[in-house]
């Protein structure tokens, strides 16, 4: 509600998708998972909702951290199959979501 009330257009959330564990990351607070939403947690709320990454890919885990540089491939894989996230939202790893003002 805080950053609909600030927005002058539109407000923009990217979030995982469900229970996502994640530590502080790189010295950074704010790459903490402190709270988890649904897909339709999202809609209810006004978003519109997309969502991206293909969980049977990442898992719940930081890939960056845990594969190094072979996790550019499974994002580069995630890209290509992007198309089944159309028809299957629920097996993206994060999504999307979009409100107009």
């Amino acid at each position: 509600k805080k950053a609909e009330n600030m927005a002058k257009e539109k407000v923009i959330i990217v979030t995982p998708i469900g229970e996502h564990p994640q530590e502080i990351y790189d010295e950074n607070i704010h790459q903490e998972h402190k709270s988890s939403w649904q897909i339709d947690e999202m809609k209810k709320l006004g978003y519109k909702v997309k969502s991206r990454g293909l969980k049977f890919l990442y898992g719940n885990e930081n890939v960056v951290q845990k594969y190094g540089l072979f996790s550019y491939v499974l994002f580069t894989i995630s890209a290509l199959l992007y198309p089944l996230l159309l028809f299957k939202s629920e097996w993206g790893i994060y999504m999307v979501c979009v409100k107009n003002k």
